[in-house]
């Protein structure tokens, strides 16, 4: 584990109210570096990073989950939080309009996520994943590439 990972909770403890800590879910997900990994070893590692994180000594929020994500839950992930943070969802425009594409050159790979406009037709057509939001549906592309980020390609 990093120097920077291993002190996050401590870091975090001194922003956020132990009280407040304790009810706070942490999921952990790991992307491609760890689907890199035989899956035997990726499986080791997380169970050692969930023994820690589930010390409520060491951390003192309420430890759920380490897994590792596939790539296009990556992508959608990704998607979500800029959109969200660029305040992208509930204007009263239809979500696909109103969206931002979003691409991620990581360490192991790549992925990009973008809405497709209603009547679509395009060849992404097929590979479009249905995202139920609290004002509309939007239609995704999730793409991901293995191998393609900045330390593997």
């Amino acid at each position: 584990m990093s120097t920077h990972a291993a002190h996050t909770p401590q870091l975090t403890r001194t922003s956020l109210a132990t009280s407040r800590a304790a009810s706070a879910l942490l999921y952990v997900k790991a992307t491609a570096g760890l689907r890199l990994l035989p899956v035997l070893q990726a499986e080791l590692l997380l169970k050692a990073v969930g023994s820690g994180l589930a010390n409520r000594t060491r951390c003192p929020f309420s430890f759920v989950e380490a897994r590792v994500i596939s790539g296009e839950e990556e992508a959608l992930f990704g998607w979500l939080s800029a959109n969200a943070l660029l305040g992208r969802f509930g204007r009263g425009t239809t979500a696909h309009s109103d969206t931002v594409a979003w691409l991620d050159l990581g360490g192991a790979s790549a992925q990009l996520a973008h809405a497709l406009q209603p009547g679509s037709t395009t060849s992404e057509e097929g590979a479009a994943h249905v995202l139920a939001l609290a004002s509309s549906h939007v239609r995704l592309v999730l793409r991901s590439h293995l191998r393609f980020g900045c330390d593997e390609a």
